[in-house]
């Protein structure tokens, strides 16, 4: 089962972690996730949705940005 993907400028979640979901203009670029043990398309698929705007209902690219 897919993750709903999270609207621009709403915050979740994740594990300990507090993220925000902002638009970019520069694919991966600030994300959270990048550098990631884990491969982003499994993260994507199990947790947050798509990041990228041709798999998103917004038509947006997304990075995921830690909260403090």
């Amino acid at each position: 089962m897919e993750k709903k993907e999270f609207k621009l400028g709403e915050v979740f979640q994740c594990g300990h972690v507090k993220l925000k979901i902002e638009k970019s203009d520069f694919i991966c670029g600030g994300c959270y996730f990048l550098g990631s043990s884990l491969d982003c398309r499994s993260i994507n698929r199990l947790i947050t949705g798509s990041c990228i705007k041709s798999e998103r209902k917004d038509k947006t690219d997304v990075i995921f940005v830690k909260v403090e």
